[in-house]
């Protein structure tokens, strides 16, 4: 039960398999990567020091 909160043991099974074999665990990385890419432009705030000038 532990091991699938291990993300570790998932590189491990990634690397060791194929990524033919665990084809539904990279897309699933690769979506919550670009998901979280999506967020991070979404709601990052920049205040640059040059506009308070």
């Amino acid at each position: 039960v532990i091991r699938y909160f291990n993300p570790m043991w998932w590189a491990n099974q990634i690397m060791s398999l194929g990524v033919a074999e665990c084809a539904f665990l990279v897309r699933v990385v690769v979506c919550l990567f670009v998901i979280s890419f999506l967020m991070l432009i979404r709601f990052l705030l920049i205040n640059p020091v040059w506009s308070r000038y």
